[in-house]
């Protein structure tokens, strides 16, 4: 029995032993099996493991990747989603996956997801922008405040003095105008008074090397099309790359303003985010291969087609067909999580049209039909797959309960598809 069979043996067994339970009551959708123990296969199964040669647990630590959806709303109001963000996390399973930590995107409720997950942010070693539109940036001064805060107290606390706080490494996409660097550095000036204050608060003397810790400015980044980055972890050259493609959704702005997907290859695996996109042949190819694909998704009803105003928004974000095909690009096995529903009416009841309710499974269906009918997630804020050598591929809801990603997973989707807009 190989590792990789133990493995997998193990985790889908120990799954499958979690006690569930019954519907409450009769009509009541059935999320869980009735309520059982399946101990006999997992104990063969580890009995096997253990006897074999090379035992899992003697096994080298298997490398993780984690990828977690930290807000999946549009810019339109919702209080359901936090707006635009993805965590990425890679590691060995020792440190759960945290080895390096990306953070791309931080719209606005970013911070309380991070902290929903009992998150640090001063663990995140390096933030990605995709563009400078506020749902996609809007929440980087909280981060960078709450980075600020905690790195000094922890540097206080752990008896480091004078504090040592690292700034926020941030990456942008470079442009003339240096629009996103300008959003960046601004996010982390509107504080500067507090800081200080914070400062004067602790008691600290005002001349060196104290004086300086209030100055906070992030560690801005430029990147440009088709760059490959090298991410550092403490200085070092991790085992993590970046890539950039420019994918033209601020196209229409005009000249010089940039807009990123990201590409981030791991040994564990590798995902794509396309951030906001217009379809493209590039973005399907930048795709290619792809373990986990993070795609923004839009879904126009036939009535709003012909009204400019949203010919022009629709013209600029992909569609099912589009997301399909970038998703079939990545290959069957390929799980996608689609983010950023939007744009959709706001009610069924809109500009004097009559409108079908669209729900997370009208997009999921429109993917299928589009042509990828795989493992498709309907995303939810704090949703997460993992990635483990040896071990099946897993899909958790925040921090509290796992399941296995199961080929094709149709009865999966679906449930996972309605799940998602429960309130």
């Amino acid at each position: 029995m190989t590792v990789k069979e133990r493995a997998s043996c193990l985790v889908e067994d120990f799954l499958n032993a979690v006690p569930t339970r019954q519907p409450k009551r009769e009509g009541e959708e059935m999320e869980f099996s009735q309520h059982k123990f399946r101990i006999m296969p997992t104990l063969i199964c580890l009995a096997i493991s253990l006897t074999a040669p090379g035992s899992l647990l003697a096994s080298d630590d298997p490398d993780c990747l984690k990828v977690t959806l930290t807000g999946t709303g549009s810019p339109d109001p919702d209080g359901l989603r936090a707006k635009a963000g993805t965590l990425v996390r890679y590691g060995k399973q020792s440190n759960d996956c945290s080895e390096v930590v990306l953070q791309f995107d931080v719209g606005p409720g970013t911070l309380n997801r991070l902290e929903r997950l009992d998150f640090d942010v001063t663990a995140v070693d390096a933030y990605f922008v995709t563009h400078s539109h506020h749902d996609h940036t809007a929440g980087l001064s909280s981060v960078i405040a709450e980075a600020w805060v905690n790195g000094l107290l922890s540097d206080v606390l752990g008896g480091t003095i004078p504090p040592q706080i690292e700034v926020p490494v941030v990456y942008v996409p470079e442009e003339p105008d240096e629009v996103v660097a300008d959003i960046v550095i601004a996010a982390a000036e509107v504080f500067d008074e507090e800081r200080q204050g914070r400062i004067d608060t602790i008691g600290f003397p005002p001349g060196p090397p104290f004086d300086t810790l209030a100055d906070y400015n992030p560690d801005v980044r430029f990147l440009v099309p088709g760059s490959v980055t090298t991410v550092m972890n403490d200085g070092a050259p991790s085992a993590v790359t970046v890539s950039t493609y420019e994918n033209g959704h601020m196209a229409s702005v005009g000249d010089g303003v940039a807009a990123f997907s990201y590409r981030i290859e791991t040994p564990a695996g590798t995902v794509v985010i396309t951030g906001d996109a217009p379809p493209s042949q590039g973005l399907v190819d930048f795709a290619q291969a792809a373990d986990i694909v993070v795609s923004e998704i839009a879904l126009r009803p036939p009535e709003l087609e012909g009204i400019p105003l949203f010919d022009t928004v629709f013209e600029i974000h992909l569609l099912p067909d589009d997301v399909a095909e970038i998703a079939s690009s990545a290959g069957p096995e390929a799980i996608l999580m689609l983010t950023h529903f939007a744009p959709s009416p706001p009610s069924t009841e809109f500009l004097g049209f009559s409108f079908a309710e669209i729900t997370s499974c009208s997009y999921v269906d429109a993917v299928v039909d589009g042509g990828f009918d795989h493992r498709i997630i309907a995303g939810r804020d704090l949703y997460t797959v993992q990635l483990m050598a040896g071990a099946s591929d897993l899909l958790c809801h925040g921090s509290r309960h796992c399941e296995l990603l199961r080929l094709p997973g149709r009865a999966q989707r679906d449930r996972l598809c309605r799940k998602a807009d429960r309130r």
